[in-house]
């Protein structure tokens, strides 16, 4: 399946309307088109996380907490942009659904 069947299955159940507008729900990486064997599923998007899903021969990255919070950086010194160099040199597809799944799933 392709990642972005994936996506608009998340998005169906967790529309990214539903997040607060400080959030970055959605794609954090990768290209939308890369066939997703494996997923892995974390609570975070941080380069441990990432390593595991690397290690595990993973596509695909679904997380809560985004990466994605503050002013975006491709500095690879810093860790937004190990990141992203390693989800992009990996070819990971990095997903994440914070406040819209808070707001339809989190509470019931």
């Amino acid at each position: 399946m392709k990642a972005e069947q994936i996506i608009k299955i998340m998005e169906s159940h967790y529309p990214l309307s539903c997040q607060e507008d400080w959030d970055h729900c959605g794609l954090q990486a990768g290209n939308i088109h890369t066939e997703v064997n494996k997923i892995m599923i974390g609570l975070d998007a941080d380069l441990q996380t990432l390593q595991e899903a690397i290690d595990a021969g993973c596509q695909m990255l679904i997380t809560h907490h985004p990466f994605l919070f503050n002013t975006l950086t491709l500095d690879t010194t810093t860790p937004v942009g190990r990141f992203i160099e390693k989800a992009i040199k990996h070819n990971i597809v990095v997903y994440s659904a914070h406040t819209s799944l808070d707001k339809i799933s989190m509470n019931r």
